[in-house]
């Protein structure tokens, strides 16, 4: 009986984790009032790096909306490679996402593009 074995090495070891945190990044509601972000650590998740954050109205720590920052190594690289400020990015388009779902209780999960 003669036995072939094929091996392959795949790496699973996800690209290198983000630095940044839009953590203390002022934004706005859609009706002006202000929004104060928490961002957790990015941990890898489902083939993106994930997040979570926590927006609260006001500027002190209050009622809140949670929901989950996504960004995939590709589109880091992407904003690396247009020289754009990953924090400033990710802020803009956590705005973006704000604005458009509103005040509800929750933000859900905002896939950054």
């Amino acid at each position: 009986m003669l036995l072939h074995v094929i091996w392959g090495f795949v790496d699973e070891r996800p690209a290198e984790c983000p630095t940044f945190s839009v953590t203390g990044v002022m934004l706005q509601w859609g009706d002006h009032a202000p929004a104060l972000v928490r961002q957790g650590r990015f941990f890898w998740n489902d083939d993106a790096w994930q997040a979570e954050v926590e927006v609260s109205r006001g500027m002190h720590p209050g009622v809140t909306i949670n929901g989950q920052l996504r960004l995939t190594p590709d589109v880091l690289q992407t904003w690396t490679r247009n020289s754009l400020n990953p924090r400033s990015e990710a802020a803009r388009q956590l705005r973006q996402a704000m604005l458009n779902k509103g005040w509800n209780g929750e933000l859900g999960v905002v896939t950054l593009g």
